[in-house]
């Protein structure tokens, strides 16, 4: 599958039956190395295009309960100040001006891991009245102090 073909919200739901699938199946499902270029050909007509598919794609794992989530590429400035080039269309640039449409990527991320970093911790924490720490049960054949 081209996840580029993917990038409007619509088509997200090819996303959210994969998280199904994983689930229903006991496995955990990862989107990893995925993308969107803005490229017009493909329908990605502008930033806003390309944002939207990364909203419907990132939704779709967060809300379905898939395990997580890893874009293709996520870049900053080099040591000279310049940004790293955009070799292949699917950059997102970190600290790029805030009033630039080529923000939008690297803020929705931001926000999308928050919300992934709660929902993980929150499924992690120790049950009221269990010890904290994360200890380990016993080891067999002996008593617990």
């Amino acid at each position: 599958m081209t996840w580029a073909r993917e990038a409007s919200p619509v088509r997200g739901q090819h996303t959210e039956s994969l998280v199904a699938d994983g689930k229903a199946l006991g496995k955990r499902v990862v989107l990893e190395e995925f993308g969107v270029a803005v490229d017009a050909v493909r329908g990605v007509a502008d930033e806003a295009a390309r944002t939207a598919g990364y909203t419907a794609w990132t939704g779709a794992v967060l809300d379905g309960g898939g395990a997580g989530d890893r874009f293709w590429i996520l870049t900053s400035r080099v040591d000279d100040g310049s940004f790293y080039p955009d070799y292949d269309g699917y950059r997102v640039v970190w600290n790029a001006d805030p009033g630039k449409p080529t923000h939008a990527p690297a803020a929705l991320f931001a926000a999308h891991a928050k919300s992934d970093g709660v929902r993980r911790m929150s499924r992690c924490a120790p049950a009221r009245g269990s010890r904290a720490g994360g200890s380990r049960p016993p080891r067999p054949g002996r008593r617990e102090e």
